[in-house]
């Protein structure tokens, strides 16, 4: 069986507030995983540890998390686009990073991956209508 990810002794934190606690899994490749539990149990920041999302929302983790054999802890920030389009999720609402509107969520994906700028508010405006949320922004 062909290791996809590989996460070893993983722990995040907000701020001095642990919240994952020593998570080592195998995921193998081609198979799919769910992660179920209550919520606040830790399943949206272990899946934003996996993309490196957890570090945009003032968090910091320890440990070790593997692609493909590559550490994402060293992973160039220019490559962090191309990892987030590697490793997909979606979560319970609307917005990945918490503090900041449906809208500013979308800029900064769009930014991150070198959207044309001139273009980008009528991007986030088309976005936002295609998936039924405009009153989001």
């Amino acid at each position: 069986m062909e290791i996809k990810i590989s996460v070893k002794n993983l722990d995040a934190f907000y701020g001095k507030n642990k919240v994952l606690h020593d998570i080592s899994i195998d995921i193998p490749k081609n198979k799919v995983l769910a992660i179920i539990g209550p919520s606040g149990c830790g399943k949206s920041t272990f899946i934003r540890c996996l993309n490196r999302m957890h570090e945009v929302v003032v968090g910091t983790i320890t440990g070790e998390i593997l692609l493909d054999g590559e550490d994402l802890s060293k992973m160039k920030s220019k490559d962090i686009p191309r990892l987030r389009r590697k490793i997909g999720f979606v979560f319970q609402d609307y917005k990945i990073i918490p503090d900041k509107t449906v809208a500013e969520n979308i800029l900064y994906s769009l930014e991150i991956s070198g959207y044309d700028r001139k273009n980008i508010s009528k991007r986030i405006d088309q976005l936002l209508h295609q998936v039924g949320i405009p009153e989001k922004g």
